[in-house]
């Protein structure tokens, strides 16, 4: 009997490891000792996950057999592997640069023409890419920063409070003023949600995780900022009827209540509404399969001037890498697109705009006292192979500029019939805003589903997003998440 349980310990000592942890690791170019982003690690069955903007990455090692295997890929390099219990935690793995043969037999065959390739990848899309209902598990990690040029409030009229009770208000809305203007905020959010794909762009949403990354200075969260602005006006002018709230000609609300306002802006538990997570990924993730439409400029080839740059090798097919800019006035994105000489797929894309154009743009400054300029707009995708073959997005990075510009004065009218004893104030406000969001979303894992699993999943409500002061590392052990840049770690 000892030696029947003693031959079982064996069996599980060789094929999984005795402690459950997550190893970390960099990958960096052997020719110039430089870190290689967005690398593809991939161990045991369908485990994978990609080195972060430093080259850095983390693997849950809790399923993991000793007689797996890392493999790790890049494009323009040879693929590397690995036996996993060679590797170390912090360990640095170089790759070697693929000496480019494939040229060679590009020039021999240039039988395809840059646009002949985008028409075979729009041809053969609907049998290359998962079409077909599936389960995705995303990991998201958004940074945002906020740069406050200008900022104000004025209470310039209140027939109903004292002279000095307005002075008082447009005392305080100064000196917060002073806190914002010129101040650089950033913070970080990190969440992880079940995303339920059936045909087209219809999508269910589960909310697993969330944090947010906030500094413990006050002073230095503007919403925080803007939710203390906003309750200094309102707790001194609350009324028990509701307003009309009118900017130039424009009425904006005919009954706000003011009252419900000021309950509102009470401090209150942040979370994560499931509808509003489920409106921004169906915006886009039925997109990146290609099952809802195309993108610029795929959408707008006739735009576009498309050419051969090179062909390099990933995971040891043969791919092209094609330019495009605009060829057209009304084009707006430069980029790369890489297709697999096989079967004409993309598996990389990356786009962004041209120097002087803007994703939207609109300047009624003068006229309207607004202004708004989305200047940046950058995306890169990668795509893998599922088991049977067809491709799925992997990783999506996505970054954005906007410039926003205000001064408004709005004019709150109360609802009384009475015109002699109808309240009403005004207050202006100002704000010159530079933002910039990046976004990353991950797929941890993708899984195959028919139309009774899809119509079984039951939304919830949300989750509650716990917040900490700095980078909680523990927080996603046992997942395979995108590894945390340093920038992150050091945040507080």
């Amino acid at each position: 009997m000892k030696i029947k349980y003693l031959f079982v310990l064996v069996v599980v000592f060789l094929f999984f490891k005795t402690n459950a942890q997550n190893l970390r690791g960099t990958i960096l170019d052997k020719s110039t000792q430089e870190t290689i982003p967005f690398a593809t690690i991939q161990y045991g069955k369908n485990n994978g996950v990609i080195s972060n903007i430093e080259g850095k990455f983390s693997i849950d090692t809790t399923r993991t057999r000793n007689i797996d295997s890392l493999k790790i890929s890049s494009m323009g390099f040879k693929t590397f592997s690995l036996a996993l219990v060679d590797f170390r935690d912090n360990d640095s793995i170089y790759l070697t640069p693929a000496i480019n043969e494939l040229s060679e037999v590009f020039l021999r065959d240039d039988s395809f023409t840059a646009r002949e390739l985008i028409d075979l990848f729009i041809k053969k899309k609907d049998s290359n890419y998962v079409t077909d209902a599936s389960q995705l598990q995303v990991f998201q990690r958004t940074e945002y920063q906020t740069k406050f040029k200008d900022y104000g409030f004025e209470l310039t009229k209140a027939n109903y409070i004292k002279k000095s009770t307005r002075k008082e208000i447009n005392r305080d809305l100064e000196e917060t003023s002073k806190t914002v203007i010129g101040s650089n905020t950033t913070y970080f959010r990190e969440r992880l949600v079940d995303v339920y794909l059936n045909e087209k762009d219809s999508l269910k949403i589960i909310p697993q995780k969330a944090i947010k990354i906030v500094s413990s200075d006050a002073d230095q969260d503007i919403e925080e900022i803007q939710t203390k602005a906003f309750k200094k006006i309102f707790e001194k002018l609350e009324n028990s009827n509701s307003f009309k709230v009118r900017t130039f000609i424009i009425t904006v609300e005919d009954s706000l209540d003011l009252s419900k306002i000021n309950k509102q802006l009470e401090k209150r538990v942040d979370s994560t509404k499931t509808k509003n997570i489920r409106n921004s990924y169906k915006s886009f993730l039925p997109q990146l399969n290609f099952k809802t439409g195309l993108f610029e400029p795929l959408s707008e080839v006739d735009d576009y001037s498309f050419k051969i740059e090179d062909v390099t090798s990933f995971n040891g097919e043969m791919v092209y890498i094609i330019n495009f800019e605009p060829d057209r006035n009304r084009a707006k994105y430069r980029g790369k697109l890489y297709i697999t000489a096989e079967n004409y797929s993309i598996v990389k894309f990356q786009r962004q705009l041209v120097e002087g154009k803007s994703e939207q743009k609109l300047n009624l400054k003068f006229l309207f006292g607004v202004k708004f300029d989305s200047y940046r707009n950058n995306l890169e995708m990668m795509y893998f192979k599922n088991a049977e073959g067809k491709y799925y997005p992997k990783y999506i990075k996505q970054t954005d500029g906007q410039y926003f510009y205000v001064d408004r004065k709005f004019i709150f009218k109360e609802n009384e019939d009475n015109r002699r004893e109808r309240m009403k104030f005004k207050l202006n406000i100002l704000a010159e805003v530079n933002n910039f969001t990046s976004d990353e979303f991950f797929i941890i894992s993708e899984n195959k589903i028919n139309k009774n699993q899809f119509d079984g999943i039951k939304e919830n409500e949300g989750i509650i997003i716990k917040e900490f002061d700095r980078y909680p590392s523990s927080f996603w052990k046992n997942y395979n998440v995108i590894e945390a840049t340093d920038k992150l770690k050091n945040y507080e």
